[in-house]
């Protein structure tokens, strides 16, 4: 009897099962086995140890690997076999057509003209004739090539790029952890990372409404994300986020789970829940037409399904006053109800966010390289977290009582370029008395060509907004006879550069700690570790130098005469004018008053440094800023250029004397209409 092997057992088996009518409940049997076989395997690998489970998965990536490889190169191998055969055309292989050709190849080499040039002019000759007999003869020059898409030009790639770094587009992660490193021509850079807010769909759909005379395709556009802009869904655990959105985006994505018509939270979706263009009003509660939740009760109904169940998340104070995340158990109608009571102040808090990182990001586009003004400065600031004082080879006394070192961080604009600035001390009080003397530091650091600062930070009333350090900026005002506005991010929408300053300062005074190469114990040597890093300057600020720059100052007396401020919670700009702090509710609410810096002429208007004004120049009439003056009656203006129904400011900075003759027109500061640096009247 003749031996099988298992493979020829195994056919004759299921030939067998074929003619007994069997075979269909052998392949469910079979399939049941091979499931339990599965179950079995997980559940030998779920007790096996992490050293052992970790391996397991190497090599199943690893012989993974290898199948979808080998898979590739055979279907490669098909194709390859299938267009050959393909090219063979009326003869029976390939074989045949190359020894065809080698004939022909043959017998045109006796019968044709010995020169080059007579070869080529016959050979074309005999080609032609064979076109007119009807012979389609294709040609090598004739045929289509393959052509990708049109190649994206350097300087769209560069407004990608900078878009993804955008504050309002990706969130700068501010750990020294969060670097990530890349590999270019010149070697390995480290950067600070940062990470998306929204998907790469969403933020495509955002470049387009700010970009739309860009033309370039979401497969490029992701393409051209910078290596340290990473994912949303890279995003690490997720701290100081924004209470009003969180709350909002957990009960819009429970109603969109609930009722899938109505759409998941995007950027456009509250502008969805008012009147069809909306206002000021609108936004701010305060149009009679959608005020309440009654744009978002005509937008959407629910009749029909209130009463269907539903659950959604909620930040709530609990009785420690702790801030906890919790779940509502309820019904689509309580939902609604929930929306509709929060609603109002999360439109609110969406359109000053939006309004202020406009203006932001407007006078950005001011300081920066292309379009600079000499005579302004932008100033940026906040406390990065503590550095906390570790050794290598600590004892265990030592890591149960470490030190640490205060750090404000500062990221200072002008003259064209960024200056990153860190103020280190070991006064660990982040007090009214401790930012006056680090601005007072900061200010120093300004040549004397700026006249004007605009600073900008967070809000949280214990640091920054607060009446003491309003009433101080009229102090440091007249110490360093500059103009300062300060204007405050939107509640929990602070993050920026000064973010990665401070985390990559950490970062690399650590490494140097950790090599051993720097022993960090309090300010003045984290100060001496972070002295190697490039384009930051780090400094140290002493108890003592605080201490003194507050008595010179005189800080005390102007805490105790400062005012209170109706309503400074809600407010984001702060100036001091004629004496007395104004405040705005946003940035471009801001208008020139009549004590910044007046000039009045002898029986004639006075003009304003900050006002506005048509100028004429050559019979052409532009809109332009006052910046300076000169005693001879000449008012220096920075005009700006049309872009189509707007203005924007021109790429090299066109400011010029002008008399009074020809100022025309006082205007109002214009409005910022999108994030391209465009404005209007």
């Amino acid at each position: 009897m003749p031996k099988f092997t298992k493979k020829e057992k195994q056919r004759h088996y299921i030939e067998k099962m074929k003619r007994m009518g069997k075979y269909e409940e052998y392949l469910k049997k079979k399939a049941a086995a091979m499931k339990r076989c599965r179950e079995k395997q997980k559940l030998r690998e779920r007790t096996l140890p992490k050293y052992a489970r970790k391996q397991l998965e190497r090599e199943t990536k690893e012989a993974t690997k290898k199948r979808v490889a080998k898979h590739r190169k055979l279907k490669k191998e098909r194709k390859a076999e299938a267009e050959a055969e393909a090219s063979h055309g009326p003869f029976k292989s390939a074989m045949a057509l190359a020894k065809a050709t080698a004939r022909a190849h043959r017998i045109m080499d006796r019968v044709l003209p010995d020169t080059p040039k007579r070869r080529i002019v016959v050979s074309r000759k005999l080609y032609e004739k064979e076109a007119k007999q009807g012979h389609e003869l294709p040609s090598a020059s004739a045929e289509k090539r393959k052509t990708g898409p049109p190649k994206v030009s350097e300087d769209t790639v560069k407004v990608i790029e900078d878009f993804y770094e955008r504050d309002d587009v990706s969130r700068q992660a501010p750990g020294r952890k969060d670097v990530v490193t890349i590999w270019n021509a010149d070697g390995k850079k480290k950067m600070q990372a940062r990470h998306l807010t929204a998907s790469i769909k969403e933020t495509y759909a955002f470049f387009c409404e700010i970009y739309p005379e860009v033309h370039v395709g979401k497969s490029k556009f992701a393409e051209c994300r910078p290596k340290h802009v990473l994912l949303s869904q890279k995003l690490p655990h997720n701290v100081c986020l924004c209470r009003y959105h969180e709350n909002a985006i957990n009960a819009f994505t429970a109603l969109h789970k609930a009722q899938p018509e109505f759409p998941a939270y995007t950027r456009d979706l509250p502008a969805l829940l008012l009147c069809k263009q909306p206002s000021r009003e609108c936004w701010m509660n305060e149009c009679a037409e959608c005020k309440d939740g009654a744009g978002f009760s005509k937008a959407f109904s629910f009749e029909g399904s209130l009463n269907s169940p539903c659950s959604w998340l909620q930040w709530e104070t609990d009785k420690d006053g702790r801030m906890m995340k919790i779940q509502e158990e309820g019904t689509v109608g309580e939902l609604v109800q929930h929306i509709t009571a929060i609603l109002p102040q999360f439109l609110q808090h969406c359109y000053v966010k939006r309004e202020q990182a406009s203006a932001y990001n407007a006078q950005r586009e001011k300081v920066s390289p292309e379009s600079h003004d000499t005579h302004s400065a932008l100033l940026q600031v906040d406390f990065s977290e503590n550095f906390t004082c570790v050794a290598q080879d600590e004892v265990q006394s030592a890591h149960w009582n470490q030190r640490q070192v205060s750090l404000f961080t500062a990221a200072l604009w002008y003259s064209g370029s960024l200056h990153s600035h860190i103020l280190a001390s070991d006064d660990l009080t982040h007090s009214k008395e401790t930012i006056i003397a680090y601005l007072d530091v900061l200010l120093g650091y300004l040549p004397d060509t700026v006249t004007s600062i605009s600073i900008w930070s967070d809000g949280p009333a214990s640091q920054f907004k607060n009446r003491f350090v309003a009433a101080a900026l009229c102090t440091l005002q007249e110490a360093h006879k500059i103009q300062i506005k300060w204007n405050f991010f939107s509640t929990s929408h602070g993050k920026g550069p000064v973010d990665g300053i401070g985390g990559s300062a950490k970062r690399f005074v650590m490494q140097r700690v950790l090599s051993r190469q720097d022993i960090v114990a309090d300010a003045s040597s984290f100060v001496l570790a972070a002295s190697f890093m490039e384009n930051v300057c780090v400094t140290e600020v002493k108890s003592t130098e605080i201490a003194k720059r507050n008595e010179k100052l005189k800080l005390k007396d102007v805490f105790i005469q400062a005012k209170p401020i109706t309503g400074i919670g809600k407010m984001h700009f702060l100036k001091v004018a004629k004496d007395e702090v104004v405040s705005h509710i946003l940035t471009k609410d801001n208008r020139a008053d009549k004590d910044d810096v007046v000039v009045t002429q002898s029986g004639s208007k006075a003009i304003v440094v900050g006002d506005w004004y048509v100028v004429e120049y050559e019979g052409k009439k532009f809109p332009g800023e006052v910046v300076g003056f000169t005693r001879k009656g000449e008012f220096q203006v920075s005009v700006m250029e049309p872009v189509g129904k707007y203005w924007k400011w021109p790429t090299k900075k066109d400011a010029i004397f002008y008399m009074e003759s020809k100022m025309i027109t006082k205007l109002a500061p214009p409005e910022v209409v999108n994030n391209r640096g465009h404005f209007k009247f």
